[in-house]
């Protein structure tokens, strides 16, 4: 550096005397810009990616207990409107009047009702009712249409027809499921 300043013009050099302290300024202040850079700034946005993460799964998790709690609301409604299984005879009372309603002739029926074990606790009971019905083609018509629409959870499982060869009649042997609450439904939070 002695010889680049010994062929430097007097004014040059006093020049270059001045501006060391500048450099050399102005070399702190760029190592200070980089320290406050790696220092601060890239772990403030590394801080930042992490919060957007972390508000990004809160925003899914919101969705999914919005999602949970509009299907638990909808479940106790259904679950309200389920019989209980004390009203199962209730029901066959409610399919024979229907029956009589529409001039059809049910000589007879039969219950089923599956048990509640503990590993299916608190879900709905199936249970069943199985019949012959006797009467015209159109009553039978209409009965079966209004058992369809009567607005309770029945189901018609099984549906067979034969022709009466002593009368004019048809004979229908149906087997109709339901589904009731279950005891433990009144401890199922919500219901």
């Amino acid at each position: 550096m002695e010889l680049a300043m010994t062929s430097l013009s007097p004014t040059a050099n006093k020049t270059l005397h001045y501006l060391k302290p500048l450099v050399g300024l102005t070399c702190v202040s760029l190592f200070v810009c980089l320290a406050i850079y790696f220092g601060l700034l890239a772990p403030a946005q590394d801080r930042q990616a992490e919060i957007l993460t972390t508000l990004n799964q809160l925003r899914q998790q919101q969705v999914t207990r919005i999602t949970a709690k509009t299907t638990q609301t909808q479940l106790a409604k259904i679950w309200k409107k389920l019989p209980a299984p004390e009203e199962f005879s209730d029901l066959g009372v409610t399919i024979t009047r229907l029956a009589k309603a529409n001039h059809v002739h049910i000589p007879g029926m039969q219950y089923h009702q599956d048990k509640q074990d503990k590993k299916k606790a608190g879900l709905a009971i199936k249970g069943s009712i199985s019949f012959e019905a006797f009467g015209a083609y159109e009553d039978i018509r209409k009965f079966i249409f209004k058992l369809e629409t009567s607005g309770t959870y029945l189901i018609i499982e099984k549906l067979s027809a034969e022709h009466s060869k002593k009368t004019d009649d048809i004979t229908f042997k149906l087997r109709i499921g339901t589904y009731f609450k279950p005891n433990s439904a009144l401890s199922v939070k919500g219901l």
